[in-house]
């Protein structure tokens, strides 16, 4: 007797001269005996070719790029849309929860600087499943077997740090990739639905997970061209914090030679499969949207909880002294 559900991919191949060789997969989940499911997703996924062909592509996007359906961010940063982002850096559940049902496209969990654990990030993971965020994890170095556990749990994305050659962005992509492309271990676990989804998890992780890698020193900057021709890499990540020490400015992201070194970087994704992405800020999200990032980190779990109790206190501070200049006869 079938599941309730069936899932399929659906392909077409676009005929148009303007579209060569390009090729769109969507995968979808519907019910088993509605008919009127698969027309609509046949309708769906025709419009989305339609869209594909009469739209000019991002700057920054090579004319035959088309990821797979199965990352809401890939497919949002491909059609030229930015995908915004917020970060958890605490053990909680309960705070991961909260943010992720805040609208969030993405969420990474902070394995570099945060004093998180591969328990921690499975709770978190399971904590946010179904919300709708995509679950991105930061490890801690560009190490193939940290990659692969947080992969196993679930992971749709990593974000490696310190990445500052060609060298050094292929070993990230290959820690990502099942062999023939990578070496990465075959033991999903988690990702896989503990076995009960693993051809398919198989099958298509390799084109869903979403590789980035972070941007962070000026000698990334003087490699720049070589990371972004590295096949297999979604996205860069700039840490203006770390940049900003890198060139000489600790302490200082604002400076002229680092907010310019910040705009060569969006500048240099043109015409590449690369999307460009910054830790960015509430204040500055305006900004570098302007420069090109598309993939903006926007705040973190501890700025928005120390902020808005900031603020909720400073506006206690002021109720209270505007009674008691009431007060004053």
């Amino acid at each position: 007797m079938p599941s309730p559900s069936l899932r399929r991919y659906l392909s077409w191949e676009a005929k148009d001269s303007t579209l060569a060789g390009f090729s769109l997969s969507l995968y979808s989940t519907f019910p088993y005996s509605a008919s009127g499911s698969m027309r609509s997703l046949e309708t769906s996924t025709e419009h989305l070719i339609s869209v594909a062909a009469t739209t000019p592509k991002l700057y920054w996007l090579s004319a035959d790029y088309a990821p797979m359906a199965g990352n809401p961010v890939k497919e949002k940063l491909w059609r030229g849309e930015p995908a915004f982002g917020v970060a958890v850096t605490t053990p909680s559940t309960d705070v991961a929860e909260i943010l992720a049902s805040a609208g969030f496209d993405w969420m990474f969990i902070d394995m570099e600087h945060a004093p998180l654990d591969v328990k921690d990030v499975q709770l978190i993971l399971q904590a946010i499943d179904g919300s709708g965020v995509t679950p991105i994890v930061r490890v801690p170095w560009n190490d193939p077997v940290a990659i692969k556990r947080v992969l196993d749990l679930g992971a749709m994305g990593v974000i490696v740090p310190w990445v500052n050659s060609e060298e050094e962005a292929a070993r990230a992509v290959a820690a990502c990739k099942y062999p023939p492309r990578g070496v990465r271990g075959c033991g999903p676990r988690r990702a896989a639905r503990y076995g009960l989804e693993t051809l398919e998890y198989l099958r298509r992780a390799d084109d869903d997970v979403m590789v980035i890698v972070q941007i962070e020193t000026a000698k990334a900057l003087r490699a720049l061209s070589d990371i972004l021709s590295v096949d297999g890499v979604d996205a860069t990540f700039v840490g203006p914090m770390d940049l900003s020490a890198s060139l000489g400015h600790l302490g200082n992201p604002d400076h002229p030679e680092v907010v310019e070194a910040i705009r060569r970087i969006a500048e240099a994704h043109r015409g590449t499969k690369v999307a460009p992405g910054i830790a960015s800020s509430p204040s500055k999200v305006a900004e570098h949207l302007r420069m090109g990032y598309r993939f903006i980190n926007v705040d973190s779990d501890c700025g928005i909880l120390t902020r808005g109790a900031a603020a909720s206190l400073r506006l206690a501070r002021e109720a209270a002294s505007g009674l008691a200049t009431e007060r004053v006869p």
